[in-house]
């Protein structure tokens, strides 16, 4: 069935524009629950990418206070979109390797 929308983000997990060593996602757009850490997703990551270490990747935004900032990993989705400048506004998340990403 369909979960109340309450619970549930949608969202665009996108490569960083710097980024050079990771491949785009065939999907960008992501739709899960609001209470999705950062942990989770940079698991996700792992598993898309064939990578052991979720230290492999760091997940960012830009939000209200500054662009690029580093997202930490016990952070919520519902917690990333309170960062946001308006409720209105598209959610994205970016990623991008670290020295522990294996080619």
């Amino acid at each position: 069935g369909k979960y109340p929308q309450d619970n549930v983000v949608e969202f665009r997990l996108v490569r960083h524009p710097l980024e050079l060593r990771c491949p785009k996602l065939a999907k960008e757009r992501v739709c899960t629950f609001a209470s999705c850490t950062m942990a989770v997703l940079r698991n996700f990551l792992c598993v898309r990418f064939f990578q052991d270490e979720p230290r492999a990747f760091e997940l960012l935004m830009n939000t209200k206070a500054q662009d690029d900032a580093i997202l930490p990993d016990d952070l919520t989705l519902l917690g990333a979109a309170a960062m946001l400048w308006g409720r209105d506004a598209e959610m994205v998340l970016m990623y991008r390797s670290t020295e522990r990403f294996t080619m």
